[in-house]
């Protein structure tokens, strides 16, 4: 399943309050809306585990942010749910009450949390990008003592 797909299918059944993962090897994930009825069902309910939330711009939709999360499928067969056709996950309706209008501050509380991760990122005006790396100080003085010996310049490799 592409993952236009799985986004949309997301939506679809979060507007009716349906729970939908997609069955990906060993592990079924949930996207964007169902990612966030899962939170908050599980936060209420108890007994399963609330998943990791990654975010990642994704390039086929025009680099729309996608909220994953995900957890293996042995933990919802120990529960009698079973994926259906094409490895969809049906949770059937969640039997919580979910505000979906809470879901654009969820999702712009995930998305702070994801830029803070990379905000020692930087671009230049060629969008090259540079981290900051960190050499223990010992192995840079080697490094620096080998430049200032070697006789070779960059030429001898053209």
């Amino acid at each position: 399943m592409l993952i236009e797909q799985k986004v949309k299918l997301s939506k679809s059944a979060a507007m009716k309050s349906v729970l939908v993962g997609v069955k990906e090897g060993h592990f079924v994930r949930f996207y964007n809306e169902s990612l966030f009825l899962w939170q908050q069902w599980v936060s209420q309910q108890g007994g399963l585990p609330p998943l990791k939330v990654s975010v990642k711009p994704v390039l086929k939709l025009n680099n729309d942010v996608v909220y994953a999360g995900g957890l293996p499928i042995s933990v919802l067969l120990k529960r009698g749910v079973r994926p259906i056709r094409n490895g969809v996950v049906n949770m059937g309706c969640v039997p919580i009450v979910v505000e979906m209008n809470e879901y654009d501050g969820w999702c712009k509380k995930h998305a702070f949390a994801a830029v803070n991760k990379t905000k020692n990122v930087q671009k230049n005006d060629d969008n090259d990008v540079f981290f900051p790396l960190y050499i223990p100080r010992l192995l840079l003085q080697a490094l620096h003592a080998a430049a200032l010996t070697d006789t070779c310049s960059p030429d001898d490799y053209s």
